[in-house]
Order: structure tokens, then sequence, then C-alpha cells
């Protein structure tokens, strides 16, 4: 036997083959795909984030929920049992280091399934796991989290390691000396040459890829030919530069890496470094994207550890896919190879590292060929379809900011087409990189100058596409850092609507102080007052029906606001203006400082039931908690929380009290002391029959002291069919007016059924919405860009003794309170910014023209609506202007910032009357939806 034959045999086994290695990698495969579900689902689950009633997906997962934690608890103790079986055959072979480093995967095996064996010895269910964001058994999950890394880790390594033993065994026919003596052969030259292709064909690919977009999506919203030229050209600046920044960032590495090969400061180990380096770009590049687009989101749900966990363990799996197709690469070739093919190989291997960890398991060889991209791509394609699907409609907030990670794939996937289009340098003649400079500036120049030369058209990009959007946001916040639009005190103040005062006919709220009515509060997500029948809107196709005919009934008892408009374009800021009576918190997850709701003022006027019913949370609604957490402790120390009769426990979230059965016998014992009952039921058509069933034991008197409060979310995207009434068609539209009738057979029965406990004639019904939806009319449907679709709302009013009409004066959703705290407390008015409608209800004076503001609760942008007519957005990190004439105009269709420039001024100078008077203290600037508020 020769002595490189005695070499080779005394090589160490790598401890990933034969069947406890496989064993053992598959397992933390396993492990790790059942640690990312469990915790992911139980942090959505709890924060409200992701519901079971919403998503079909997510209802699934929550069914699965015991066998996932199952399968996890059970490969974690495997993994750990195999990793100590192969350290016991590791140490008898003399490998000290490998001996430790199994026990210590081992322990991180089972470590990372802690939780999830406890769990499973507890049954515990999704609600009761811990999840991010929490403190105590929180620290588990974190520190199982990252044990799993360590895991992953010690695969990585081994698998290098092993890649090495192969290659000295001659498996790769020396292919890591011909990396590494092709990376040391590596010149400047050869560098700038390949630089230049690449970026050329990164520009002429981001060029392919926004021009088709922008002609659709901003040409189909009516920007005019000159709108639309501009748009273009804006956006394809945008997205090229992007696209130049990302290679040259993934060139910087690649060369970054061929130079410590060359000044020796790495040694042979080269496919295994190239890997690494690979590795840790993928990570920083992951990290910085998520950041960009989603790290408020991330930072407040608690969720840094475990995604910075992810996007390591998807480096070290993605930084072996390169390594071993380098290996391939060389092993198939007679040459030595390039720089051009370790930035090709890199992109494969993101393309279809998911597919090679599952094959290398199986001990199957993988190359690097069409069709093994095609698959690892389809792969990918399904894993995030699936994770959109589950979470939706979770993550329709985010689309568009999921829509920004297509454009760095696609950036990628154009640096591999400018190194298949480039095979040699000198089919690149040096009028390409003239071109290329060319390109590059004139780029630039849009780029420096949109702001103000073309300012007209930034809307529409901003709006209408999502890739020139986030490219030009990173690009500009390079060249061109600009300070959101400024805003100088200027001296103007709004006219002044404080000590209107209410005539002869006070002694109607005289006797609604006295009798203290039922007063129920309905929430139409997402209602449009143009679509209700009661507002006279006619469907002109089949079928020809009303779409609120129970409303329509009782019309001559309703006061018709036909001009209310919310002060938010989401749920939870718009429903903390409603229930502040203020320009409330923009942090729409703050709970601390923000100024108390009036219900706590209703506690003192003498209400005592507070029927809720919260299908919402902190993060995307109201919870039960925000209705007393700045509640006096006076009335706190009084306040028993009741659950619904016919509500079951399992349907309160985490963390909240669990309160008794509001049963009959109880409410008896209880009458007159202040007590909430939450109806925690996403299902509009049960909450009320809850709320005549609890009103029912409230017939001796006729409900007084009764506070109720539904939120009826059937009319927010995603629009669903519903059985109880008439199918009007398929279309997103269509099923708009369906739900809309749904809304209101409800509101129907619910007055029904108050007429049957003869309540009816004293209560205070109050029909509104928290805010509008896009119906296509800007070429979008849901959304939250303050267009007049998004911000006008219904508001309907029926009061003992104040007969029904419609009333045309410019109100806002944030007036309800105050109109309320005029009844019992008329001293406190000053205290609010909305302000009360009784001089309008009662017809007895007639307001000042009227300015109320509101902001969009997804980005730095703000409106204001005048009673004059206009209608003004602010879009302050994206840097433009709109003016509309609601009046006028309620298509918003004539933008009139380069037409009436008086107006322009005019309303310039109400906003910034409000962003220094509500911009300072308040916590009113911070332009995210999702920050945090500062300490």
């Amino acid at each position: 036997m020769s002595a490189d034959s005695q070499n080779v045999s005394s090589l160490p086994v790598p401890v990933a083959d034969g069947v406890l290695g496989r064993l053992a990698v598959g397992a933390l495969l396993v492990l790790a795909a059942c640690m990312l579900v469990t915790f992911v689902f139980a942090t959505l689950m709890v924060t409200g984030t992701a519901q079971t009633d919403t998503s079909a997906a997510a209802e699934q997962i929550d069914r699965l929920f015991p066998y996932i934690m199952v399968a996890g608890a059970l490969s974690g103790v495997l993994a750990g049992v195999c990793s100590f079986a192969l350290a016991v055959r590791q140490r008898g072979r003399g490998q000290a280091g490998w001996t430790v480093m199994l026990v210590a995967a081992g322990v991180s095996a089972i470590a990372a399934a802690s939780t999830m064996i406890l769990g499973t010895i507890t049954a515990a269910g999704v609600m009761q796991l811990p999840v991010a964001g929490e403190t105590g058994m929180n620290r588990l999950g974190e520190g199982s989290a990252i044990a799993l890394l360590i895991a992953c880790a010690f695969w990585a390594m081994r698998c290098w390691q092993g890649q090495r033993t192969r290659v000295v065994r001659g498996d790769f026919n020396d292919a890591e000396a011909k990396i590494a003596a092709c990376l040391k052969q590596v010149t400047g030259g050869k560098l700038l040459g390949h630089l230049r292709g690449v970026l050329l064909s990164a520009g002429l690919v981001g060029l392919a890829i926004s021009v088709p977009v922008d002609f659709f999506a901003i040409g189909r919203a009516d920007a005019g030919a000159g709108g639309l030229a501009g748009a273009m050209v804006l956006s394809a600046s945008g997205v090229v530069l992007f696209c130049l920044l990302q290679c040259v960032l993934l060139t910087a590495a690649m060369s970054l890496l061929i130079g410590m090969f060359r000044i020796g400061l790495i040694g042979d180990q080269a496919s295994a470094m190239v890997g690494l380096a690979s590795g840790v770009f993928a990570f920083l590049f992951s990290q910085c994207g998520l950041n960009l687009s989603f790290g408020d989101q991330i930072r407040v749900l608690g969720l840094t550890v475990l995604v910075m966990t992810v996007l390591m363990v998807y480096g070290l799996f993605f930084g072996v896919a390169v390594s071993r197709y380098v290996l391939e690469l060389c092993r198939e070739s007679r040459r030595p190879r390039d720089f051009a093919d370790l930035i090709r190989i890199s992109i494969i291997a993101g393309a279809t590292f998911p597919l090679l960890a599952v094959l290398q398991w199986a001990r199957r060889r993988v190359r690097a060929n069409l069709a093994v991209i095609a698959v690892g791509c389809a792969v990918l394609a399904i894993i995030i379809a699936l994770m959109i699907k589950g979470m939706f409609p979770s993550v329709y907030d985010f689309m568009d900011k999921i829509q920004f990670f297509l454009v760095i794939m696609t950036v990628l996937m154009a640096v591999l087409v400018g190194h298949v289009v480039n095979p040699a340098e000198k089919r690149w003649p040096k009028a390409r990189l003239v071109a290329l400079v060319l390109l590059t500036t004139g780029c630039l120049a849009v780029v420096i100058n949109s702001d103000t030369t073309m300012a007209s058209v930034r809307p529409k990009v901003f709006q209408y596409t999502p890739m020139g959007k986030y490219s030009l946001n990173v690009i500009e916040w390079l060249v061109a850092p600009n300070e959101p639009m400024t805003h100088i005190d200027t001296g103007w103040k709004p006219p002044l609507l404080k000590g209107l005062s209410i005539g002869p006919k006070r002694e109607i709220i005289s006797v609604l102080k006295k009798k203290k009515p039922l007063t129920i509060l309905i929430i139409w997500d997402a209602a449009r007052p143009d679509r209700m029948s009661l507002h006279g809107y006619r469907r002109s196709r089949p079928p020809l029906l009303a779409t609120t005919p129970n409303l329509d009934k009782y019309k001559s008892e309703f006061l018709r606001f036909t001009n209310a408009f919310s002060q938010a374009t989401a749920t939870s800021c718009s429903m903390r203006h409603l229930f502040t009576g203020r320009y409330s918190s923009r942090w729409m997850l703050k709970t601390e400082g923000i100024s108390p709701f009036w219900t706590n003022e209703l506690i003192r006027a003498g209400y005592h039931s507070f029927f809720m019913n919260i299908i919402g949370s902190d993060y995307n609604g109201l919870s039960l908690e925000a209705f007393y957490r700045d509640m006096p402790e006076s009335a706190r120390s009084r306040l028993e929380l009741l659950d619904c009769t016919l509500c079951p426990k399992e349907n309160l979230k985490k963390g909240q009290k669990h309160g008794r059965k509001a049963t009959p016998e109880l409410l008896r014992k209880l009458a007159g002391k202040p007590k909430f009952i939450e109806c925690n039921r996403q299902n509009e058509q049960k909450s009320v029959h809850d709320l005549l069933a609890f009103l029912e034991t409230q017939t001796d008197t006729h409900g007084s002291g009764v506070f109720a409060y539904i939120h009826m979310d059937a009319t927010h995207t995603p629009w669903s069919r519903f059985a109880e009434v008439e199918d009007f068609g398929d279309s997103k539209q269509n099923r708009y007016d369906q739900t809309m009738r749904y809304s209101d057979m409800i509101v129907g029965e619910l007055i029904e059924g108050l007429k049957k406990l003869s309540m009816w004639d004293d209560t205070i019904l109050i029909v509104t919405a928290d805010h509008g939806t896009g119906l296509n009319d800007h070429e979008k449907y849901g959304g939250f860009h303050p267009w007049f679709e998004q911000i006008h709302i219904p508001l309907v009013v029926k009061i003992p003794g104040v007969p029904g009409r419609e009333i045309d004066t410019m109100v806002g959703l944030f007036d309800l309170g105050p109109t309320l705290m005029d009844v019992f407390f008329p001293d406190t008015l000053d205290r609010y910014e909305g302000r009360s409608l009784w001089p309008v209800i009662l017809d007895e004076q007639k307001w000042p023209k009227r300015v109320m503001f509101g902001l969009n609760a997804f980005a730095n942008c703000y409106y204001l609506i005048a009673a004059d007519g206009f209608h003004y957005i602010r879009q302050r990190t994206d840097r433009y202007e709109q003016l509309y004439n609601w009046r006028l105009d309620r298509a918003e269709t004539s933008d009139l910032m380069g037409v009436d420039f008086d107006a322009v001024r005019l309303n310039r100078t109400r906003m910034n009357w409000f962003l220094n008077v509500h911009g300072k203290g308040r916590g009113y600037t911070n332009p995210y939806h999702w920050c945090k508020p500062p300490e």
C-alpha cells in the first residue's frame, strides 16, 4: 500500500456521512422547520396579526399545531441522540475536537426543541406558548433559536470539512487547488472587464423590468401622456441605479475575497472560504433589505432574535451550497475558472439552496444546470406563496414592500445574465463603457432633481410602482439626502369652533342626560357612503337591489351626515381618534401616554355596562385593554371584566384577563356596578345576537346606562360572500356591495330586536366607519393613501327626540366623543380637538369654514380636508404634494398643484400650522405606522 493510500485511509470519515450522520442532519432540518412554524405562527396569532377565521391556511396550521410540536420535540431528541452517538464514535478515533463539537451540537439540538417538548408534555395550545416579544419563558424560546443556529453552524462546518476530505481523497480531482490558483491569478484588469459587463447588463435588465411595469401601472392610473413619460423616466432611473448598486456590492464582496487570497490571508481551504464569504454577504444583504422594508414591524413584534437567527441559518445553508457548486464546477472543468464564475455560482446557489440541502442529505450529486435552477426557483416561489397565503390578509399592508424583494432577485439574475452574455472581455468594446457612464449619469441627474423638476409625476411613481418607489428611496438616501418636507410657523390658525352654544333646544340634551339612554356604536370597517342606497346609490348591474334596505326603512329617523371624514386611513389609528376625540397618537402600538378614552367619562356619568365586540388588538385595531388602560384607579378598582355567555373562553387573547361568564344571575348581582362584557367574536351576526341576549337582562331599565360597541368587518378586504343575502356577482365591486347588504341586514336584525325589547325609541344608534376603501378608483382596491374614497365615511345617527334629516356640514369621526360629552359634561369640551355636533344636530347654528387634518397610518403622509373644498396631501418621505377640490372633483382626477398657486400656498400654510402644533410633544411626527414610541 502506498503512502498516499495510507494517508487517505487514515482520514476521519465525515460525521455527516453514514446512517447516524444523515439521521442527525435530517432531524435538524425537521427541527428547524417546526421551530420556525411554531414561534412565528404563535407570535402572529397572539398579536392578532394572523387569525384563523380570516385565513384558511392559518386555520389549517392551527389544527396541525399539536402535531408540529410533537414532530419538533421528537426531531430535537433524535438529533441530540445521534450527535451523542457520533461523538462516542469520534472519541474512539481520537478526534477530540470533533467529539466536543458533536456533544455541543447534541445539547444544542435538545435545547432548541425544549420549548416544544414542554409544550407537548403540558399539552399547551398556541395561546399558551411563549412567543416573541414576551418575558419569562420566552427567554427559553430565544435561547432555543440561538441553539438552533449553533447546531446549524456545526452542520455547515461539518459539510465544509467533508468536502475538504473528499478533495484530499481525490474525489474532486484536486478541485480546491484549481480554485485557489484561479483566485490568485485574477488581476485588476479582469475584474474591471467583468464589472463593466455586469453593470451594463444590470442597467439593461433594470430598464426591461421597470418600463413595462410603469407603462401598465401608471398608464392605467391615467397619468396622461406627459405624466406617463416622466413617471417612466423617474421610476426606470431609480430601478437602474438600484440594480447597479447591488451589482457593485456583490462585485466588491467577491473582490475582497479574491484580495485576501492574493495576499495570503486565507489558506488553501478555498471552497469553504468562498462559501463562508458568500454566506456572510447573503446574511448582511438580506438583513439590510429586511430592515429597510420591515424593520419596524419586526422590532415591535419582538421578532428581532428570531429573524436574525433565520437569516444566519439561511446564510450558512447558502454558503454550503456555494462551496458545493464551486467544487462541482472545477471537477467538471479542464481549466481554472475566473471571477465571473464565482458570482454566477453565488446566484445559482441563492436560487437552489433549499433543493441542494435536501439532495445533499440524500447523497445525490447536484449539478448547476438549468433544470436544477428552475426547480430551485420553483421551490422558493412555492414557499413564498404559501407564506403569503398563510398570513393573508395580515400581509396585505406590506404587499408593496414584498415586491421590493422581487427587484433584488431580478437584479441578481441580471448579474447572471451579464456573465452569460459576457464570456470574454474582448466582446465588450470601450464604447459600451461610455454608454454605461452616460446611462448612469443621466439616471443620477433625473433622481437628484426629481423632487423639483419632476414633482408632478412623483405621486404616480410612489403610489403605483413599488419597485420604483423603494429603489428611489434607497438611491435618493445615498445621492440626495434631503430632509423630509419641512414646515415653518406662518401664524395661520384654524377657525375657532369652541364656545358654540346651544339655544332653546337644550332641553333635549337634559332629557338624555337624565335617562342615560342605551347607546350603540356600530363600526362598518372600510365602509363607503357612496355605496349605500341610503345616500342615493343605485346599482347599474343586476341584481338591481338596494345595498342598505334596512337603513332606508328607518331613513326618517336618522341624521345622515353626507360629508363625514375619518382622521386616519387605518383602523388602529382611526379608532384612537374616535375614542379620544383628539388628533391621537400615530404610534399605533403605543400603550402609554395616549389621551384617555371618553368611555371613562361615561362611567363617571353613570353608565355601568359596556358591551364590547373586540375583534382586533393593539396591533391591528383596539384591544379591550385599551379601554381601561388609562382608566382612573377609582373606576378601575370597581370594574368587573366579564366574558360573553355565548363566547367560548378559548377565544380570549393571550395575556387578556379571563372574566367570569356574564350569566343573568351574575348580571343581576352586579347591577349598577361598572363592568366590561367582551364578546370576542369575528362573526357580526352572532355578536349582535349576543348583545340582544344581554339586553334581555336589562329590560326593566330599557337599557339605561349601557354602552355597546360592535365592530363589523364584512366590508373590509378580502370581501367574502354571505349565503344570508343575495349573490351580487363575482367582481370585487359586486362583492363589496354584497357585504354592504349583509352588514345592513345585521343592523336590521339589531333594530328589530330592540323593537321587540321595547328599547328602540330610547336608543342612541350610531352607524359609521373607521375609514373608507379603494374600489379601483385610483387603480387600487383597499389601500391607505388618503384619497377621498379612503377618508370619506358614512355617519348615520339616531337620537331620541330628534327627527331625521340630511346634513351636509363637514364633520369628523373624532366629533362623536365630544358630542356625547356635551350631554353629560359640557364643561370638559375644551380638552377635545373634535367638536360637539349638537349645534348642527339641532340646526341652531352654522359652523365657520372648518379645516380638519389626518394622516396615512402607514406612511409619513398627512392630509387636510377643508369646508371650502380643498383636499391637500403632503407625503414627506417621498417628497410630493397633491391638491384637489373634493366638492367639484370627488373622483380626484385633476391635481391642482401646478394650476391654482394661491390655493397651494394657502393649504401649505394650513398644513404647516398642524405639523407645528401637533407635531411636537405628542409623538405625532413619527413617519412609520409600526414604530415603537420613544422613551
